[in-house]
């Protein structure tokens, strides 16, 4: 039996329905989604490092992450979600930059500064995360990346670190 008419006093919502019909208009994918995070790998003292090789746990819903670069695919403009979390080992002295770039252009940064081993604030060396998100309107075609800097003092390289999931970077379009 269908109903054609339901009336708020004889509707129960806490009773399960089955539809055997199509429901339209309510909700959507979120697609496309992609996540991966990278192997270890270092980043030069003072220079802006694209963050790379980013497959390990990748998912990927559209083909439209390589690794690298998320790539806006034909049909799918719209509003994005971006977060990315990077690990550093921190060295002594340091400031640090993440940053979140849409088609070469910076749309999300974040600075970090970590304090001093002389005035025994930290030590030597120790691993950080820091994290940074950005929301925005994309069209087919534009291309969005993660960027790292690294200044202090100590050695020429800065490791940055995979372990226990602490580096990623991940987005999605938004449903509004």
């Amino acid at each position: 039996m269908a109903i054609t008419k339901i009336q708020s006093e004889s509707l129960n919502l806490a009773d399960d329905f089955a539809f055997t019909g199509t429901i339209t208009g309510a909700g959507g994918a979120n697609t496309p989604f992609f996540y991966g995070e990278p192997s270890d790998g270092t980043i030069s003292r003072g220079v802006d490092t694209k963050i790379t090789g980013m497959t390990n746990n990748e998912i990927d819903t559209d083909s439209a992450f390589d690794g690298t670069t998320f790539t806006v695919p034909s049909g799918k403009a719209g509003k994005y979600f971006f977060y990315t979390r990077i690990r550093f080992q921190k060295h002594s002295l340091s400031q640090y930059v993440i940053a979140i770039r849409v088609n070469g252009s910076e749309v999300a940064k974040r600075y970090i500064y970590s304090g001093n081993q002389t005035t025994g604030n930290f030590p030597e060396v120790q691993y950080f995360s820091y994290d940074i998100s950005a929301v925005q309107t994309l069209a087919v075609g534009d291309y969005v990346e993660v960027y790292a800097k690294a200044d202090h003092t100590g050695s020429d390289t800065t490791t940055l670190n995979s372990g226990s999931v602490q580096t990623e970077f991940s987005g999605y379009r938004l449903i509004i």
